[in-house]
């Protein structure tokens, strides 16, 4: 397959600078896939080309941080994700990712605690790309979501009840608030639900 990802923003020296973690690189290799790295000079009339986007996590989104860079990605992935649910293509929404559509969609975020470098279990409802009762994931982030409203299905909880797994109804896209792209106890089952979600929905 070939991916699309997105990555982290920051200003150096007055300009701006888009990097990817390393985590990815290794990631799309481990899938034996291969992948562009978005930034603002990218041609966009190139991005039917791709199987596949990832909004990748790193930092918080604008309407919890008031930080103008924030805005600016924001405006950026949004822009992409409209463009690949034109083109009916799958998205993965990592971490961050999953945060900004589910504030888009208008759903509450909050403070989370203990959710900050850490292994827990998600509980995993029945769903279409996995079987699996239970799956180890590791967690890095500060705000989380309890409730979603009836645009997304529910797939997975951790033991606090903060939701770690969703998709959209009718839409290509997978919400994810742990990162695949980091070592997870359960990487395997993990890496299989991925590769499940892009097989079902690549193929339609």
């Amino acid at each position: 397959m070939n991916f699309l990802v997105t990555g982290r923003y920051k200003i150096l020296e007055n300009k701006p600078f888009f990097y990817l973690d390393i985590g990815w690189k290794k990631y799309f290799k481990k899938m034996k896939s291969s992948y562009s790295f978005y930034n603002p000079t990218f041609n966009k009339k190139n991005l039917k080309n791709f199987d596949c986007l990832v909004i990748s996590g790193g930092g918080d989104i604008y309407s919890i941080s008031k930080n103008k860079h924030d805005k600016y990605r924001d405006k950026i992935e949004l822009n992409l994700i409209k463009q690949f649910l034109k083109y009916n293509k799958p998205i993965i929404l990592v971490c961050r990712g999953f945060q900004l559509i589910a504030n888009f969609f208008d759903n509450n975020l909050v403070k989370i605690n203990k959710h900050i470098r850490i292994n827990h279990q998600i509980v995993i409802n029945k769903n279409n790309f996995s079987k699996e009762k239970k799956i180890n994931s590791n967690s890095y982030h500060n705000y989380g979501l309890f409730k979603l409203n009836n645009l997304f299905h529910i797939i997975g909880r951790s033991s606090d009840k903060s939701i770690e797994i969703a998709k959209l109804k009718n839409k290509k896209m997978l919400c994810l608030m742990f990162h695949p792209e980091r070592f997870n106890k359960d990487q395997k089952k993990i890496d299989n639900f991925v590769i499940n979600f892009l097989k079902k929905t690549t193929c339609n």
